[in-house]
């Protein structure tokens, strides 16, 4: 019987009409998430995919938003209703009766409502996992499901042609009317009727609360599920054309076709006041607006979506048939950021140093540059990550106010709240003071030093000192250049190299340093390569850093620059550095100076070299 109403199919891709003119549907899988609380939910940006797993997601193929506010799907292969939340936490139901349950919905009662396809029955289940089955000679094979304006759950009964409603105390009814042809997809109108879609027929049928049904032809198209637009239209997946059709609540079809469509299936009116839907066929997510124009959205984890919805985070929510998971994907368009805040300056010798806090909200977008700016005067000093930079040209004895915009995509946020005032006179706000105990403002690297610390790239030690002539170490050099790139993420699952653990202080910061390709270690005749991260940093060793770090560029010098590095590995990092004017080397009259490359590095050297780096 099963066979010639709805067949599973369990290969890689959805459906098909087959046996005797029937449809045909893959897997059926839906799934449920509960909802964090509204202090968690983030609104993440257009098309930004995440992906949640877990050993308890069978073939997921439904999903829909709990009146917890949590996330409900239905497991197809293990005969379960699963929750997930926001944050990703599954939590899977069985109960007596759930038996390959199909779409979902939000019922009228608070409970989530489902359909047994296999069993041909009802399926109810409570936000705390309780669940009842109701059962009807009448239902045959029931697929969609929703909530009507009565107060009532309706459903469509695929192998009688009828459909269906269910008061919440489990009293079932059905209704038949002429073009009701395996009904598949149902939904509540603005109209305050039920629409469903016919798939055996190609057509839109409506419903009344009180039974009375009107058909509506869509020819060719094969319509699988619908869903209510903001814009006061239905709107509907088609199986035979790969198209998204529309439906006014008159019966106007228009049917809208071209790429982006591929097997489209699910379908949900987003927040943003256009329609998503999945498709099933070539892995994606895509997006109609009301006038037809489409975009699709891929992302890593998506394979073969089915059910999707608007969680309550405003993000949207799908079943991934193919992998057994949920997927998640932004629909914020990007605004300018909000404001940066907690602006600080410091002044120095014809110039200022101002940092500051990132913005609260980056407005869906992520930030691509900040631009401080110094009045009176209008001079200004910008950064692309960095959440601090430098104004100089300013006149000492001069008091300025500091202020600082933030940019992503969408343009400049407002500016910030301005700093204290802030007067240059030599390193630092206080005239001969210093930024460390042991750096004062006659200190040769003063202001390097400042940058340094201002930045976040370098910091003191606890008793105030900065320690100026303590040499480097490989780790210390890989940490301040993590941090000087602001800290980007690491990919990596597992340590690089042999002799850093992931529980090694330097961990991040030298597992950056191997995946941007700026070290790659000491080999071994066996096993992964060594950091040997305390090792001391020698000045040719940290001209190899900091050239790889720029890119590797060609130096332009025809000749050798220094007297002691005419060839070898460091000759093209050590003649970088001279070209850029990062090291002029020490004087060896007559002949050209010495870069000395073995030399080790102290930290006032490290700043200097830093801070010109990044004036480059």
């Amino acid at each position: 019987m099963a066979n010639q109403v709805l067949r599973v199919v369990t290969g890689r891709r959805g459906w098909h009409v087959g046996g005797v003119g029937v449809l045909v549907v893959a897997a059926l899988f839906a799934m449920f998430a509960p909802v964090a609380p509204a202090s968690a939910f983030e609104t993440y940006p257009i098309g930004t995919v995440s992906n949640f797993t877990g050993t308890l997601m069978a073939e997921p193929h439904d999903i829909a938003l709990g009146a917890d506010g949590n996330l409900w799907f239905t497991n197809l292969r293990n005969n379960s209703i699963g929750r997930i939340t926001p944050g990703g936490a599954v939590t899977n139901y069985s109960g007596i009766g759930v038996s390959m349950p199909a779409k979902i919905t939000a019922g009228p009662d608070g409970a989530l409502w489902f359909t047994n396809f296999d069993n041909s029955s009802i399926g109810r289940i409570t936000t705390t996992g309780a669940v009842t089955n109701y059962t009807s000679a009448s239902i045959s094979f029931p697929i969609g499901i929703t909530s009507g304006p009565d107060g009532n759950i309706w459903f469509v009964s695929q192998a009688n042609n009828s459909i269906g409603r269910i008061t919440p105390a489990g009293t079932v009814t059905m209704y038949t009317g002429t073009g009701i042809d395996r009904p598949m997809g149902i939904t509540l109108g603005p109209d305050g009727n039920l629409w469903f879609t016919n798939p055996g027929n190609s057509s839109i049928g409506r419903i009344t609360p009180g039974g009375a049904v009107t058909n509506y032809s869509a020819a060719g198209t094969s319509p699988i599920y619908i869903t209510a637009g903001a814009d006061g239209n239905l709107w509907f997946t088609t199986g035979s054309t790969d198209s998204i059709g529309r439906i006014t609540p008159v019966g106007v079809v228009t049917n809208f076709t071209g790429t982006g469509f591929s097997q489209p299936w699910g379908i949900e009116a987003g927040p943003d006041g256009n329609l998503w839907f999945t498709n099933r066929e070539n892995d994606s997510i895509g997006r109609i607006t009301p006038s037809g124009i489409v975009t699709n959205y891929e992302g890593a984890g998506v394979s073969m979506p089915s059910g999707i919805v608007t969680g309550p985070d405003e993000n949207l929510w799908f079943a991934n048939q193919g992998n057994n998971s949920i997927g998640r994907i932004g629909t914020k368009a990007p605004s300018p950021p909000t404001s940066p805040s907690a602006v600080i300056a410091t002044s120095g010798d014809t110039k200022a140093f101002v940092s500051w806090t990132e913005p609260s909200d980056n407005g869906g977008s992520p930030i691509t540059g900040y631009t401080a700016t110094a009045t009176p005067g209008g001079q200004t000093c910008s950064t692309a990550g960095l959440l601090g930079c430098t104004i100089t040209g300013l006149t000492n004895g001069t008091s300025y106010l500091l202020t600082v915009k933030a940019t992503n995509s969408a343009g400049d946020s407002l500016p910030s709240t301005t700093s204290t005032p802030v007067t240059p006179s030599a390193c630092s706000a206080i005239a001969g003071a210093g930024p460390f105990a042991d750096v004062d403002a006659t200190h040769s690297f003063c202001s390097e030093i400042e940058w340094m610390s201002g930045t976040g790239v370098a910091g003191g030690y606890t008793d105030g000192s900065f320690r100026p002539t303590n040499i480097v170490s490989r780790q210390a050099m890989a940490s301040f250049l993590f941090k000087y790139e602001g800290q980007p993420a690491v990919t990596l699952t597992s340590p690089f190299f042999a002799d850093v653990p992931d529980t090694h202080p330097f961990y991040a910061a030298i597992q950056w340093m191997a995946e941007s390709g700026l070290s790659t270690g000491s080999p071994q005749p066996v096993g992964k390569p060594l950091f040997k991260p305390a090792d001391l940093v020698s000045r040719q060793a940290l001209a190899a850093f900091l050239w790889r770090n720029a890119g590797e560029p060609p130096s332009g010098l025809a000749s050798a620059f220094f007297s002691d590095v005419t060839a070898g590995t460091f000759f093209a990092p050590v003649q970088w550095m001279a070209s850029t004017g990062l090291s002029t080397g020490t004087p060896n009259l007559p002949g050209k100076p010495l870069y000395k490359p073995g030399n080790s590095v102290s930290r006032q050297a490290m700043a200097a070299f830093l801070y010109r780096y990044d004036q480059l």
